[in-house]
C-alpha cells in the first residue's frame, strides 16, 4: 500500500510541476511590450591633396642657351658660364579638395665625380622655399625658380659638365605638422 501511495504521490507531484511549468510559460508568453527602432546613417568622404607643377615657357625672357620641354616638366640650361643667372616661373595647379600647404624643395644629382664642384657651386632658390598656405581648389601665384652659377673669380674645374636639378613641389593637408624645410 505504501507503494501505491508513493506512486500516487509521485504522480501528483509530477502533475503539479507540469501545471506550474505550463502556467509560467503561459505567463511569459503573454507578457507584451512596445518597441521602436530608428536608424540614421553617416556617410564619410575623404578629401584629396592633388597638386601639379609645370614650367611656364614663353612667359620669361631667357638666353638662347635655355630651353624647356614641350610638356613643361623640364628646363635645360646649356652652356651656362660663371656669372650666369636664369629665373623661370613654375605654375602650380591645385586640384586639392581640402586646404593645403605647399613648398618647393630641390635635389641636385651630379653625373660623375667631376661635376661635384658644379653641384656645390650652384645657387638655387625659389619663392616657395618655406611652406605656404593654399585654400582648396585655388591656384597660387607662379613660383619663381632662380639658378645662379656665381663667378668666384677663380678658375672653375667643371668645364663641359652636367648636373640635374629636380624641383619637388610637395603639398600636404593644412592641419598636418610639417617637417623642417631642407634643401638638397
Amino acid at each position: 500500500m505504501k507503494d501505491k501511495k508513493n506512486r500516487h504521490g509521485k504522480s501528483l507531484l509530477t502533475a503539479l510541476v507540469l501545471a506550474a511549468a505550463s502556467l509560467s510559460l503561459g505567463t511569459v508568453g503573454t507578457v507584451a511590450y512596445f518597441q521602436s527602432t530608428s536608424t540614421v546613417k553617416a556617410s564619410v568622404t575623404t578629401g584629396k591633396v592633388d597638386i601639379k607643377a609645370t614650367i611656364v615657357d614663353g612667359s620669361f625672357t631667357k638666353p638662347d642657351w635655355v630651353s624647356t620641354s614641350t610638356d613643361g616638366t623640364s628646363v635645360t640650361l646649356g652652356n651656362m658660364a660663371p656669372g650666369d643667372r636664369v629665373s623661370f616661373p613654375v605654375q602650380i595647379e591645385n586640384e586639392s579638395t581640402i586646404a593645403t600647404k605647399f613648398h618647393v624643395t630641390h635635389t641636385i644629382t651630379a653625373e660623375s665625380t667631376d661635376t661635384s664642384s658644379l653641384k656645390d657651386d650652384l645657387e638655387i632658390s625659389t619663392t616657395a622655399d618655406s611652406w605656404l598656405d593654399l585654400d582648396a581648389n585655388t591656384n597660387p601665384d607662379n613660383v619663381t625658380v632662380t639658378i645662379t652659377l656665381p663667378d668666384t673669380g677663380t678658375v672653375q674645374t667643371y668645364y663641359n659638365t652636367k648636373v640635374t636639378i629636380a624641383f619637388n613641389v610637395e603639398a600636404i593637408q593644412k592641419t598636418a605638422k610639417v617637417p623642417a624645410d631642407n634643401q638638397g
